[in-house]
């Protein structure tokens, strides 16, 4: 009927929400312009910098000054369309929850804090570059060194229900580096978040000790799941179940890249 399915969109919503207050999801694209690093930033610092300046800004901000707030902004609304004659009205999409909660304002003032705070690299002769003005591959290493220290120094429980997914890591990057950032993502995961990369680097195969590694063979007709912990016997099984097929692709692209 269509009240049980209104009651089911409100409750799919809701799981909605639930699941991302509990989670923190972090995407590093393979492509990063300088307008999209800012807000990559942003997102990779309100993650990694912990539960705690949440919970300090948040004793700050009342949850009865939210409930104001919150009136006021419906009141107004409600103003607008009456004097738009009522053919025009404002509405939340679908069943979705519109109320501005005290979440919603300390994650905008962490946001607009640091919004014009630039973040510069310092190299080995002293001098500090943008990093939004470093190359894509600078860019993704920074990241990921920022993701790295910060969850090296700060690792709190917390932190597990944040997932990092990066794609491509060593990208534009030389060899030395590419081996460098799936050090990092290893040690990431180590720590306890989720980390999931897309790459073309094969290096990371024999070194990666734990975890899975889900191969796409190029003509995209054989798909399989590789335990890490058992790279070499993964190996084997694969050989068998195609035949040798690729067996000396992935060996041989394995060693390559990572010598």
């Amino acid at each position: 009927s269509n009240q049980r399915k209104y009651f089911f969109q409100i409750a799919l919503y809701r799981t909605l929400d639930h699941i991302k207050e509990i989670y923190n999801y972090i995407y590093l694209p393979a492509e990063i312009t300088v307008s999209e690093y800012s807000k990559i930033e942003s997102n990779l610092l309100q993650s990694l910098l912990g539960e705690n300046l949440q919970q300090k800004i948040s004793k700050i901000i009342k949850k009865k000054d939210i409930t104001e707030i919150n009136r006021f902004l419906n009141e107004f609304v409600e103003q607008i369309s009456k004097k738009l004659d009522g053919r025009y009205q404002f509405k939340k999409p679908s069943q979705r929850q519109n109320s501005f909660t005290q979440r919603h304002m300390v994650a905008n003032i962490i946001e607009s804090y640091f919004s014009d705070k630039i973040l510069h690299y310092i190299d080995t002769v002293n001098k500090d570059t943008p990093i939004q003005n470093l190359s894509s591959g600078e860019k993704r290493k920074a990241l990921l060194d920022i993701a790295t220290n910060f969850l090296k120094y700060n690792p709190q429980k917390s932190q597990q229900s944040t997932i990092l997914a990066i794609d491509e890591p060593e990208l534009s990057l030389h060899a030395t580096s590419c081996f460098q950032q799936f050090e990092k993502i290893k040690k990431i995961s180590n720590i306890g978040i989720q980390s999931i990369c897309t790459t073309h680097w094969y290096g990371f195969l024999p070194v990666a000790g734990s975890g899975t590694a889900i191969y796409i063979a190029p003509s995209q007709n054989q798909i399989k799941a590789l335990d890490l912990s058992n790279y070499r016997d993964e190996l084997k099984n694969l050989t068998t179940e195609t035949n040798g097929s690729y067996l000396d692709v992935l060996e041989m692209k394995s060693n390559h890249d990572l010598t």
